[in-house]
């Protein structure tokens, strides 16, 4: 399956715990899962088990919590890791020639393949993870969600490679917010950069960046646009998890070799898009 399928189906299967959990906890369930099947997929788990189920994993519902360390849930985010290292691990200079780092070409991409879009939010360092929280949630508020097909792939995992498509001599996020908005159609736009802040901030331990992440203020930011037409949520990059003999932490950009460390997920290089739209009465 297509990487925005199988996103869609992970957004499906969590979506309905919503009776249960709340999008925090949605929020909780989507790392947990991601992060054991990154650590499962790099032989790293038996190192991080306990903290993974007794700490991150504590305070979910118990079914909640079996699927997202060794049910659907787990699964859907191993097979969404396996496909973004497909995609990620072609030489960046196909990846520009194919146009996926063009955010030009995707820009092309996403006018024949979404229509009209009202307005664009975009995040600075939203991982798949949080959007795939973020999907669920809106879901069980009632709103439609669709992942274009397209994804912008984003080599050095930092917002200058991005920024440096802009069109004017040292671009900001804030430039290629007006990008997306004028060449898309958009009636506006806006900026969120908590996610990146919380990253460089708390991503030195994962516990803490958990405890600060306030995934229905990053949820909002989206849902007050979409209430008034479809929104296009993009970002610039995600951000990787990187496993030291002293633990975990969060990260994005080039890692410096460093005796013991090694990437347990590689989301920093990826950024997909997702649309929120109302659902329609029937």
């Amino acid at each position: 399956m297509s990487l925005d399928v199988l996103m869609d189906e992970f957004a499906d299967r969590l979506s309905r715990f919503d009776r249960i959990i709340s999008p925090q906890s949605m929020y909780v369930a989507a790392f947990v899962s991601f992060l054991s099947a990154g650590l499962a997929r790099t032989g790293l788990l038996i190192d991080h088990k306990r903290f993974v189920e007794e700490v991150l994993a504590s305070g979910l519902p118990s079914p909640v919590r079996a699927e997202a360390l060794h049910g659907p849930l787990h699964q859907l985010s191993s097979e969404i890791i396996s496909k973004v290292y497909e995609v990620i691990s072609r030489r960046a200079a196909i990846e520009l020639v194919e146009g996926r780092a063009s955010l030009k070409h995707v820009i092309e991409v996403l006018l024949r393949e979404l229509g009209h879009i009202s307005y664009v939010v975009l995040y600075d360092c939203l991982s798949i993870i949080e959007m795939l929280a973020m999907a669920s949630s809106m879901r069980s508020k009632g709103y439609d969600v669709a992942f274009p097909s397209t994804c912008f792939i984003n080599p050095l995992g930092l917002t200058r490679f991005m920024t440096r498509q802009a069109r004017v001599e040292r671009g900001t996020m804030r430039d290629v917010l007006e990008i997306l908005v004028s060449s898309l159609g958009a009636q506006a736009g806006k900026l969120i950069p908590e996610v990146d802040r919380l990253v460089h901030g708390h991503g030195h331990d994962i516990d803490e960046f958990l405890a600060h992440m306030d995934i229905e203020r990053v949820i909002l930011a989206c849902e007050e646009h979409a209430r008034r037409g479809p929104t296009l949520v993009a970002s610039d990059h995600g951000y990787d998890i990187i496993h030291t003999p002293g633990g975990l932490y969060i990260h994005h950009g080039p890692l410096v070799k460093q005796q013991g460390r090694q990437i347990v997920l590689n989301l920093s290089r990826i950024a997909p898009f997702m649309l929120v739209f109302r659902r329609q009465r029937r």
